[in-house]
C-alpha cells in the first residue's frame, strides 16, 4: 500500500477490503501494517473479520491464520473484550471450516468456550468457508447457526423485523453477510449438486431476512438481487422474476441510485434472457429493450464505476 507513514487505519482496511480479492496474497501479507495502525480495540475486530473472510474463503490456509491471530494479540488493545471475543470467533470459525473430524452432533454441546451468541456467529462464517468444498457441511453450520439465533429471539406475536431488532450487537450483520456471500459463491459455482442449490436458496434468503434489520435500503435492495440471482441460477424464473422486481422498486422509492439502477435493470435482462431460452413468447422483445435500458443507465455511471459495471454489461450484449 502506499504512504505507509501517514495511512489511518480506516485508510488501510478500506484499501484492503477494495483490493483482497483481486489480491488476497498480497492483502495478507499486509496484514502485519493494519495491526501496526490499530488505534482501538474496535480496530483489532475489524482487522479479525477482514482475516477470517480472506483465510476461510478466499486462502483457505487455516495453520496460517491461526498464527495471524496470534501475532494480534501482541497489541495492547487485545485485551479488551471485544478484541477477545472477535478474536476467539475467528478461531473457532477457521477450526469448524478446517476440522471434518468436528460433527454435528459434536457441536450441540461444543462451543470452543464462547457465548451463545459468538458461537452462532463463528458457525455462519464457517458456512460460508466450507460452502464450495462441501455444502452438506455447511447446511449443517448454518442451520444451527440460525436455529441458536431464532432461540434468542423474544416469543411474541410482533413482526419478524421487530424481533430481529433486538438480537444482540453484530449477530445479524454476521447472518447477512455470511449469507451473501455463500450464495454468490454458490451461483458462480459449475455442476451445482442439490445440497448446493438448497444452501444457496437458504443463503440468499437469510441475507435477505437480516439485512432488513441489520442493513440500509441499499443492502436491503442488494439482498433482493442476490435473490433474485440465485432463484435464477436455481432455475426458478417465477421467483426470481419477483425478488427482482423488489429490488428496482427499492431503488427507485429510495432516490434511483444510477449504479442500483443500472444492476436493478442488468438483473432484469438476465431474467429476460433465460425466458428467452425457454422459449418465452416476447422474450426477445423484452430483452432488448431491457438491453437498452442497462445502457442508458451504464451511461450515467460515473467512470470509475463504469470501468467495473462494463463486465456486465458487456455480458448481456453478446447476445443482443
Amino acid at each position: 500500500m502506499n504512504n505507509a507513514d501517514s495511512m489511518t487505519f480506516a485508510t488501510f482496511l478500506n484499501q484492503a477490503w477494495s483490493n483482497h480479492g483481486d489480491a488476497p496474497e498480497k492483502t495478507a501479507d499486509e496484514l502485519s501494517l493494519g495491526l501496526s495502525l490499530c488505534a482501538s480495540p474496535g480496530d483489532i475486530a475489524s482487522l479479525v473479520q477482514l482475516t477470517s473472510h480472506l483465510y476461510t474463503e478466499h486462502l483457505h490456509r487455516f495453520d496460517e491464520a491461526n498464527a495471524k491471530l496470534e501475532s494480534f494479540k501482541s497489541s495492547k488493545f487485545a485485551s479488551d473484550p471485544l478484541a477477545q471475543s472477535a478474536i476467539g470467533r475467528c478461531i473457532a470459525a477457521l477450526r469448524l471450516a478446517s476440522a471434518d473430524t468436528i460433527t454435528m452432533d459434536m457441536l450441540k454441546s461444543e462451543t470452543f468456550g464462547l457465548s451463545n451468541v459468538d458461537f452462532a456467529r463463528s458457525l455462519a462464517v464457517a458456512t460460508s468457508g466450507t460452502a464450495k468444498t462441501n455444502a452438506v457441511r455447511a447446511i449443517g453450520f448454518f442451520r444451527q447457526s440460525l436455529a441458536m439465533v431464532e432461540n434468542m429471539l423474544p416469543s411474541s406475536e410482533e413482526p419478524d423485523l421487530v424481533k430481529l431488532q433486538t438480537l444482540p450487537e453484530g449477530i445479524a450483520r454476521t447472518l447477512a453477510i455470511a449469507g451473501n456471500n455463500t450464495a454468490a459463491d454458490l451461483e458462480e459455482k459449475i455442476d451445482r449438486t442439490p445440497a448446493d442449490l438448497e444452501l444457496m436458496i437458504l443463503a440468499a434468503t437469510t441475507a435477505r431476512r437480516f439485512w432488513e434489520a441489520a442493513g440500509t435500503w441499499m443492502e436491503v435492495e442488494r439482498a433482493e438481487y442476490r435473490l433474485a440471482r440465485s432463484y435464477l441460477s436455481a432455475g426458478n424464473i417465477a421467483e426470481a422474476k419477483k425478488h427482482a422486481e423488489l429490488c428496482l422498486t427499492i431503488v427507485e422509492q429510495n432516490g434511483g441510485a444510477p449504479l442500483e439502477m443500472f444492476f436493478a435493470y442488468e438483473l432484469k435482462a438476465r431474467i429476460v434472457r433465460a425466458e428467452r431460452a425457454s422459449g418465452v413468447s416476447g422474450a426477445e422483445s423484452d430483452f432488448n429493450r431491457s438491453v437498452r435500458s442497462v445502457e442508458t443507465w451504464f451511461e450515467k455511471l460515473n467512470l470509475d464505476d463504469q470501468v467495473w459495471a462494463k463486465k456486465s454489461l458487456d455480458a448481456l450484449r453478446p447476445l443482443h
